[in-house]
């Protein structure tokens, strides 16, 4: 008190004797958490003993240390991290009200996350406001944040001169360059003093700062609203003072390295105490540069001390004509040397006030879940979770493990500070009284020795003292999910086991050296806490499968609230007692040593200095590859050059380190071979070139390539495959010791393959063009005859329309024989693709029209016959017998358009037994849909084939001079022969056979065109009218047709009618019963009706006529007399048959002809 007493005393008298222009100033930094107790519901009133800490504390040493009218700046650091004000309902914003509106400070800093956080869980509104201002100096917030309108980059403070600058590093993605940043702002400030007059003119400043607005997004004016000149004092009255105060992640070296060499460095620079990083000792004491700007350093961490319970204020003496600091003075002490009687009437107050809100969350102080008793683990118990297993351990490491289902959970002992509490309910006061600072979980992957590494400093640090604590103790780790031992009697590693659970076996594993296991625990192991903060960082997870730790935004105390309220009861508490987690044994005196030393390495090994571990030799050739595996080349036999002059291939060091390669085996065939060098400049990733023959020593760096350029001679090489390899040793350059040499290589394979064979039709095309043209002579020849001979009795028969169609259709049959002759040969690829589907066309058109004019004829003839038997009258036209015709054709070309449509025949070429060069070309479709088309045309005609020969065997009974029933039969036998012997070689014969393939097609149909042809216009072409030997037997055609039979006379007058338009003069034959009880009812009938029928003249009427002869003429013959019964036959002339006759008419009288009195056949 007396020393307090006496340095006021000497800042007031200072003030006293300062000359005109100078002044003192003060800038208090507070770190300082809201309440001043430790946990909650401690420090209820000025009184209480527990009063150690907190703002309030902070505030009466300021008023205390600091003269009452000095010029002061009070800076405070947000309480982001405190049970209080993560339970509190107004969250972060509670910061406000307790600094501003009870200590009545100007503005805050804090951690960027505060403008992160989901409006739902914190609603930022009342910590957004321009009287309160959030001073972070180095975070680039997006355009539409509304914390732009809130926060300073600079603050100006008009009572001190101070323009504050101020960077709070976390590792978040929104921080800037904190040097880039500082630079800019210390050019805005300086541009600020220019205009006052207390610096030169400089052009650059403005200009520089307008890029950094640029990058943050702000408005131009810089200050968010806070310049403090416009609060009345003058441009001229003063200088700006640059301060600039860092904390968090910040290179501290490389930061005084380059700020203080700044054109405008800042008077002074405050080493925060937020971070180790940036703690100098050689800055303890305030140090003065010899820069240009005499600039002031003070590092403000010491001897390990927590900056939450210290207060520190600097003193700075000031020129107000000029932006420096003459004097610069630190004073930091403890929060808890509060004398007693600095707690003052205000102290009181402020005290009460807070303890208002700390109440608020006492009350609301829910059950969260039940256990078992936790005992005493921060008075005279505390040593039992020091030195090993402990009940509020196991609860926490097990609410860990089973939010995030890792494999394993830790955590320090030092975070447990709570009085434990009974057997029952535990209410949520308790659970954060154990651990009352909110750290969030991380989670990671890490191997055996890494978890050695942590448990092995945990034990090796820890002093086993009943009687005395220290910072190292609280190191001990609480784990879950696996069990370990130690000998606390050991010096050094005290380690003895280590095992993990096994979740599949249900039993305790032994920790495997490289195998990775999940680990889970909080921000204050994996950031905070040294050296495990490094034992776990991404620089030290190096090894295979390792992962570094991810933060979540899950807070212990939620997830521990969370785990009781879903697994616990009334009925069934959570069993916290211990289960030999933690185990002593000191009867074992060999620790567990997972750390190796060089001599320990095993052959194929090699030792690692950075991970102080054996390490298998790398793999060299996973790591120096060749960029293909294998060359395939192709030569042609007997060729006397080199072919692929331009042939490379490269070899890359993927491997972190240099490597030195040189030729091993080289195959002989490997001609004109060079090599050179790429180098990669991994700085400027620039590129480069260098020579080198092929038999050198190569040395390659990383990213580095060797390429290799070569030619490849078939010259002496008989067709075949030659496989050789190409080899080049790989050494690793000395990197790894104890590891041997290997090869790096390729197999590059030479096919000598004759020239390329296409197998195409070549000349035996000529061939088929040879048959086609014979064909289409043939269909020509007997076509034209037909026409030709239209009018004769015999071509009228066998009626010659539907001839001529059958020529047309074994004439397109025939074309198609020429379309089967092309090949990419002779014409080009899309050429072929029309003529793949051409042929299709032509055969099924060419097949239709044959068959279906053949079946339309047949059909015709045997229609009229069937009718005819009962002498009726009955008319067939043309039209009729074309029906069928038309039916067939239609649909073969609705099926041929679809197919060509849909999935029209296309020309490939397909390889013989994989050979590239030999190969041969066939026309298929691309889907199944083209061969359903196909096997539709095939039926489709078939059918027609088969309707046709039905027609031919119901036709069988008549004259051959109107049915071709015996020549179609003789075509139909030939063709079945042809069919039984071609069809199955045709199937045998492979696409790959061209030639015969083609030759049998062709065969095919000629064959079938031929025999055709030579059935049906043969008898045609040969026979002559009048020649027929069973002449005598028929009725000439003629008008009328007069027979006796009996005493009547019969008369069948053809009259002007054709039969199947063949003309008049058909030719009827009239087979005369055998039966003689058929012609004497027959004549007895002809007498009866005699008289009454008449005569009827020859060709005057057309339809069939019975007249009577006269009664002296009707006498009864003999049966012999009968038989031997003349025929008179009245021909019509010549010139009264018609062509274009189009029917033939009977007329039954009342003669009583039966079905079995005549037949009427065709010829």
């Amino acid at each position: 008190s007396l020393g307090v007493a006496c340095s006021t005393l000497y800042y007031r008298i200072l003030l006293l004797y300062k000359y005109k222009r100078e002044m003192d100033i003060f800038l208090a930094i507070s770190f300082a958490t809201l309440l001043s107790g430790n946990h909650l519901g401690q420090c209820v009133n000025g009184s209480d003993p527990s009063c150690v800490t907190g703002v309030a504390n902070f505030d009466a040493l300021r008023r205390h240390l600091i003269p009452e009218d000095a010029a002061t700046l009070v800076f405070p650091f947000l309480d982001q991290k405190s049970s209080f004000v993560a339970r509190h309902p107004l969250s972060y914003s509670v910061n406000r009200l307790v600094l501003q509106e009870i200590f009545h400070y100007e503005l805050y800093s804090g951690f960027v996350s505060l403008t992160l956080h989901d409006p739902e869980l914190f609603d930022p509104r009342p910590m957004q406001t321009k009287a309160f201002p959030f001073l972070h100096s180095d975070v680039g917030l997006p355009a539409t944040s509304l914390w732009n309108l809130y926060q300073e980059q600079i603050h100006y403070d008009a009572k001190t001169h101070i323009a504050l600058i101020s960077h709070l590093q976390s590792g978040s993605h929104l921080h800037l360059d904190p040097i880039q940043v500082t630079n800019m702002l210390l050019d805005e400030i300086a541009i600020q003093n220019v205009e006052r007059g207390c610096l030169p003119e400089q052009n650059t400043a403005e200009l520089k700062f307008d890029t950094y607005l640029d990058v943050l997004a702000v408005d131009s004016n810089g200050t968010s609203g806070n310049n403090n000149t416009a609060d009345g004092s003058s441009l001229a009255s003063f200088c700006w003072i640059p301060v600039v105060v860092v904390a968090g992640f910040v290179n501290g070296p490389e930061f005084l390295d380059q700020i203080p060499n700044h054109p405008n460095a800042p008077a002074a620079i405050i080493l925060s105490p937020n971070s180790k990083a940036l703690f100098l000792p050689q800055y303890v004491s305030p140090v003065q540069l010899d820069n240009h700007q005499k600039t002031w350093v003070c590092s403000i961490v010491s001897n390990g001390s927590n900056e939450l319970n210290r207060y520190t204020h600097f003193h700075m003496e000031i020129d107000d004509s000029a932006p420096t600091i003459r004097n610069f003075q630190v004073d930091d002490r403890s929060l808890s040397s509060l004398p007693q009687e600095w707690k003052d009437g205000l102290y009181h107050e402020q005290i009460s006030k807070i303890n208002q809100l700390q109440q608020e969350i006492i009350q609301d102080n829910p059950v969260v879940g039940y256990t078992t008793q936790v005992e005493d683990y921060f008075g005279n118990n505390r040593f039992l979770c020091l030195t090993g297993e402990c009940s509020v351990g196991n609860l926490f490491t097990d609410a860990l493990r089973w939010k995030t289902g890792a494999q394993i959970s830790i955590l320090a002992t030092l975070l447990f500070q709570g009085s434990g509490w009974p057997a029952g309910p535990v209410r949520e006061n308790e659970i954060w009284n154990a651990v009352d600072m909110p750290h969030t979980l991380c989670s990671g992957k890490v191997s055996g020795l890494t978890l050695f590494r942590l448990f092995n400093y945990s034990t090796s640090v820890n002093t086993f003292d009943e009687t005395a604590f220290s910072q190292e103790d609280g190191a001990f780790l609480q784990v879950s999910g696996m069990r370990y031992t130690y000998n606390s009697q050991l010096q050094g590693s005290r380690l003895i086991s280590m095992e993990v659970w096994d979740e599949e076996t249900q039993t305790f594993e032994p920790v495997e050296r490289l195998k990775t296991y999940t680990l889970t625990t909080t921000t204050w192991i994996c950031q905070q806490r040294q050296p495990f903060a490094s034992m776990v960082s991404a620089a030290s997870l190096t090894l295979p499968g390792e992962e570094p730790f991810r933060q979540s935004s899950m807070v212990q105390h939620s997830v521990v609230t969370e785990h009781l309220s879903a697994t616990t009861s009334p009925q069934t508490p959570l069993d916290l007692s211990l289960s030999g987690r933690i185990q002593e044994d000191i009867s074992t005196s060999i620790p567990l040593n997972f750390i190796q030393e060089p001599d320990s390495c095993e052959p194929g090994t090699t030792w690692i200095e950075l991970k102080q571990s054996c390490q298998q030799c790398p793999d060299i050739a996973s790591q120096v590859q060749w960029n293909r595996e294998i060359l395939e080349l192709e030569a042609i036999s007997g060729s006397t050059s080199g072919i692929g002059d331009n042939l490379t291939v490269s070899l890359l060091n993927g491997a972190p380190f240099s490597i030195a390669v040189s030729p091993r085996s080289i195959p002989p065939w490997l001609v004109n071979l060079t090599s050179l060098v790429e180098h990669v400049d991994l700085e400027s990733m620039e590129n480069s070139q260098t020579g080198a023959t092929s038999q050198d020593l190569v040395f390659l760096s990383t990213g580095d390539r060797l390429i290799l350029r070569f030619a490849v001679s078939a010259v002496d090489l008989e067709p075949g495959t030659a496989v050789s390899s190409l080899s080049y040793g790989v050494a690793d350059g000395g990197d790894y010791p104890g590891c041997d040499q290997s090869d790096a290589s390729f197999e590059v394979t030479l096919s000598v393959v004759p020239e390329d064979d296409l197998n195409q039709l070549g000349s035996i095309r000529y061939a088929g063009w040879v048959l086609s043209f014979l064909v289409l002579v043939s269909a020509a020849f007997c076509g034209s005859t037909v026409v030709w001979r239209r009018k004769h009795k015999l071509v009228r028969f066998m009626q010659p329309t539907f001839l001529v169609l059958i020529c047309i259709g074994v004439a397109i049959m025939a074309i198609s024989m020429v379309t089967l002759s092309f090949d990419d040969e002779i014409v080009s690829t899309d050429a072929m693709n029309g003529f793949c589907m051409t042929t299709p066309w032509l055969l099924s058109i060419g097949f239709s029209v044959t068959f279906s004019a053949l079946f339309s004829k047949l059909w015709r003839v045997n229609h009229l016959f069937n009718s005819g038997s009962s002498l009726r009258r009955t008319k067939v036209e043309a039209k009729d017998a074309a029906l069928p015709f038309a039916v067939i054709c239609f649909t073969n070309i609705i099926i041929l358009l679809l197919w060509s449509v849909i999935d029209p025949l296309q020309w490939v070429r397909k390889m013989i037994d994989d050979k590239k060069w030999n190969t041969y070309g066939t026309c298929q479709s691309d889907n199944s849909f083209g061969q359903a088309c196909a096997i539709l045309v095939i039926l489709l005609n078939f059918f027609a084939l088969l309707a046709a020969c039905h027609q031919a065997y119901k036709a069988r009974e008549l004259n051959s001079e109107f049915s071709e029933s015996k020549n179609i039969g003789i075509a139909l036998y030939s063709w079945l022969q042809l069919l039984v012997v071609s069809v199955p070689v045709l199937f045998v014969t492979t696409d790959d056979n061209v030639e015969a393939r083609y030759f049998l097609q062709v065969g095919i149909i000629f064959a079938v065109c031929m025999t055709m042809l030579t059935c049906l216009f043969a008898p045609l072409l040969t026979r002559k009218e009048g020649c027929d030997p069973q002449e005598d037997r028929r009725m000439p055609s003629g008008v009328g047709h007069r027979g006796s039979y009996g005493s009547g006379q019969v008369h069948i007058s053809m009259g002007e009618g054709s039969l199947l338009n063949m003309g008049t003069g058909s030719l009827l034959n009239l087979r005369r019963s055998q039966n003689s009880t058929e012609v004497n009812r027959l004549s007895s009938q002809l007498e009866e009706e005699g008289p009454q029928t008449g005569s009827t003249k020859q060709g005057s009427d057309p339809e069939m006529a019975i007249e009577n002869r006269p009664k002296e003429d009707q006498e009864p013959r003999s049966h012999t007399e009968r038989r031997e019964a003349t025929t008179e036959v009245e021909r019509a002339p010549p010139d009264e048959i018609d062509d274009k006759e189009e029917e033939i008419v009977f007329t039954r009288e009342e003669s009583g002809f039966d079905d079995s009195m005549d037949k009427v056949e065709e010829t």
